[in-house]
């Protein structure tokens, strides 16, 4: 006898199966259906029980039930319809910033099965001729299996191994409703109400339900309720494991051995396949959490490199799982050898998208990510909104002051050779670029707090603030960014001016270096000052304040004479004056 998990679907005592594609084939059986019912013997079959899974992977999901390796891969891939608490298994949605945990629920109700006098006596064995049948549903233990995802999103505070503890423990207070102990909803404290809300469920179960539970809350009631949804006699319950009895083993069968054996992949290559669609999974959920992320969502330059990895990576995983789904059967049917899959595994394991440079790079967009999104937050609490169309800004302000950040539209060599394996063979570099430095970042934080300071100071009304991740599209090319780049790397504040489209990369004034003369006479003093011949062109301008009469500064401009600027003031009180010289561009 085989033996294979229910997975949902509608088996039936004497229904013909195909086992090398895994394929029930309705509405083909030994028997009517009057004469089946006489010899199908009923017992009952009692079991309850759960637990609580915080692994993720492929292997841990199927560690605690009955589903073959090789059943598991064949649902991944597509080669079988799931549905019922097996959608749980297909379920390929990951994410670094989540911390996630399972409660299994698993009950058994009765077995099924037919006797063995019955399997002598057949009424339609001709018509499985050339149905690609090999074996017949000969036993089915019946019951249901629910599974609660709960999720939790990952805040700044606590990695994820921390908040998959609290979770845990959140979650096992469960356990005390099976006793009673919990008590009612309204009895719960209000920091317990606070984990509740922060907790979201996914439901995946055998079950039929009035509404899917998507709270902690919702899934506490639901829990409590699922024994009671098999029915008094179980006539709720699916099928969970199914028997086949080979049709080569039939008496007056027509079928050759060699028309019902079935070749079992090995071990190896089971968990090697297993581990491949598993490493898909997670770079497919490291992607999706960038895109998801502020930067990507606010920086079209840096959503664009994103995507286009996307695109290549959801070709390549849609043709090695499509590939996988062909040849598998194959292989059980003895068309074709394990050495095929093995080439197959070969070239998913040598490809760019499994090697340790696709981490890096994934690694260097995630920490480029975080920066970004820092400095994004930033700039939205000052009030600057993130507007990409310069273009259409700079027609309706005289002056744009653009906080802009510089190195998004980088060559990236490994993005643009990133083929699939079977298009082209190219070495994947052994070194992966990021901009991001200590240094750029330190400029980029120096920048970012000279550009608030001028908001702050500013109040020119056609003046206008925004953030950008690149100069106007509509008169800069690639080579002007990349320079932009290479001159200010990070970010730097671009100013427009005058209703001209070539900004220029604003700096603060430098210190002002002066020589000064100082002459005093009775109430009067003179200041002469000698600007630096580089200097020449600013025009200094003085502050006072008076220690002794106020807590402010008072500005005077200075007047020019020939090189010099010379300041005077007279009238002066018996106090400690004390002077500070500004430069204003002319």
């Amino acid at each position: 006898l085989s033996s294979v998990a229910g997975l949902g679907r509608p088996f039936q005592l004497g229904m013909a199966y195909d086992l090398r594609k895994h394929k029930l084939l309705p509405g083909l059986t030994l028997w009517d259906y009057e004469g089946l019912q006489t010899k199908i013997c009923v017992s009952n079959q009692y079991d309850t029980k759960f637990d609580l899974l915080s692994s993720d992977s492929s292997d841990d999901k199927t560690s605690t039930t009955k589903i073959s390796a090789y059943l598991k891969i064949a649902a991944l891939c597509g080669l079988l319809d799931v549905s019922g608490s097996c959608t749980y298994f297909t379920d390929e949605k990951k994410s670094e910033k989540k911390a996630k945990l399972t409660l299994s629920y698993h009950a058994t109700t009765k077995f099924k099965q037919l006797s063995m006098d019955h399997l002598t006596q057949i009424s339609y064995l001709s018509e499985l001729k050339g149905a690609g049948a090999t074996h017949i549903v000969v036993a089915i233990l019946y019951g249901a299996d629910a599974y609660f995802v709960f999720e939790r999103e990952l805040d700044s505070h606590k990695n994820k191994w921390e908040l998959e503890g609290e979770l845990k423990l959140t979650i096992q207070k469960l356990s005390f409703l099976m006793t009673g102990e919990l008590g009612s909803s309204g009895e719960r404290k209000d920091s317990e109400k606070h984990e509740f809300e922060k907790t979201s469920c996914t439901f995946h179960g055998d079950f039929k339900l009035e509404s899917n539970p998507y709270t902690l809350q919702d899934a506490l009631q639901v829990y409590t309720k699922l024994p009671y949804m098999l029915g008094e006699k179980g006539e709720h319950a699916v099928p969970l494991q199914v028997w086949l009895y080979p049709l080569s083993k039939l008496p007056k069968s027509r079928l050759e051995e060699s028309d019902c054996i079935v070749r079992e992949i090995s071990d190896t290559l089971n968990t090697r396949m297993s581990h491949a669609i598993d490493r898909l999974n997670m770079i497919e959920g490291k992607v999706n959490d960038l895109m998801n992320n502020e930067a990507a969502k606010s920086l079209a330059l840096f959503h664009s490199k994103l995507q286009d990895l996307k695109q290549k990576f959801s070709q390549h995983k849609a043709d090695f799982m499509t590939n996988l789904a062909h040849l598998l059967p194959l292989i059980r049917g003895y068309k074709k050898e394990e050495s095929d899959l093995v080439d197959l595994l070969q070239t998913y394991e040598d490809s760019p998208f499994n090697s340790p440079a696709m981490d890096r790079w994934l690694e260097y967009r995630r920490m480029e990510s975080d920066v970004l999104g820092s400095f994004l937050k930033q700039l939205r609490e000052t009030g600057v909104n993130l507007d990409e169309d310069l273009h259409i800004l700079l027609s309706d302000a005289e002056t744009v002051v653009s906080f802009t950040f510089t190195s998004l539209d980088l060559p990236d060599e490994f993005l643009s050779d990133l083929v699939i394996p079977d298009e082209a063979e190219k070495k994947t570099p052994d070194e992966i670029p990021t901009w991001l430095t200590s240094g750029i970042i330190k400029t980029m934080r120096k920048n970012l707090s000279l550009f608030k300071d001028l908001k702050r100071s500013n109040n020119n009304r056609h003046t206008t603030f925004n953030a950008s991740s690149q100069n106007n599209l509509v008169i800069s090319d690639g080579t002007a960014r990349s320079s932009h780049h290479e001159i200010h790397p990070g970010a730097c504040i671009m100013l427009y001016e005058g209703g001209s489209d070539e900004p220029i990369c604003f700096t603060p004034p430098t210190k002002p270096v002066f020589s000064a003369t100082i002459k005093l006479f009775s109430r009067t003093i003179v200041v002469k000052l000698n600007p630096a011949s580089h200097q020449q062109k600013l025009l200094p301008s003085m502050s006072s304040m008076c220690t002794m009469n106020a807590a402010y500064w008072t500005g005077h401009h200075l007047a020019k004479q020939k090189e010099m600027s010379v300041f005077a003031m007279s009238q002066l009180h018996l106090s400690i004056n004390i002077y500070r010289c500004r430069i204003i561009a002319v």
